[in-house]
């Protein structure tokens, strides 16, 4: 699950705000390089965010890569 807010505006215009809470997904991958270093790679979907009627609507690909230090 996730919460999202989307602000819009545009000069001369009045601003419109949309929120809500949608299903998320994603997959992953670790792989450890060392026992106390790791690598990461996500890939995450936020579908339908924002709204057709104010804001307009989209889906959202995020893909992170991360490092993992263990002391």
């Amino acid at each position: 699950m996730f919460r999202w807010d989307v602000d819009a505006s545009l000069t001369g215009f009045p601003s419109v705000s949309e929120s809500g809470t949608d299903l998320t997904y994603a997959i992953g991958v670790k792989f450890n390089f060392t026992k106390n270093i790791a690598g990461t790679l996500q890939w995450q979907q936020y579908n339908d965010v924002g709204s057709d009627d104010t804001t307009g609507k989209a889906d959202v690909r995020v893909l992170g890569i991360g490092v993992i230090f263990r002391f």
